[in-house]
């Protein structure tokens, strides 16, 4: 978050700076949870608000050259549920693959973002 930012403005700026989304419509948040990890060698522990986003087309990533690299981003690609499943890489948050068809089916609550937890 940059400063005076809500997080609705945060995810549509990423959505606009990452992947060059600028035509969406960005709901409330679907899930939160705290994920621990090391960025550049510091213990990190953030917490994270999860959208979700429908489009009618697959867009590539558009970070400045080396700036998705930086962030230990290597590479991207669109995933079926099949092929999510499949996957033996970390994906986070862990168990996305079994959070999908809730979102997809439209059963989360739509006041209030569901708490994935700690990691």
């Amino acid at each position: 978050m940059e400063p005076g930012e809500d997080l609705h403005q945060t995810a549509c700026r990423e959505l606009r700076e990452e992947i060059g989304l600028t035509d969406i419509v960005l709901r409330r948040p679907v899930w939160t949870w705290l994920h621990r990890f090391s960025y550049n060698g510091t213990p990190t522990l953030q917490h994270e608000t999860i959208y979700a986003v429908r489009l009618a087309r697959a867009v590539e990533p558009r970070g400045a050259p080396g700036e998705l690299v930086a962030d230990g981003i290597v590479s991207a690609r669109w995933w079926s549920l099949r092929d999510l499943a499949r996957c033996r890489d970390d994906v986070w948050p862990h168990g996305l693959v079994a959070l999908l068809p809730q979102l997809l089916r439209g059963d989360l609550d739509p006041e209030q973002p569901a708490d994935l937890g700690y990691e």
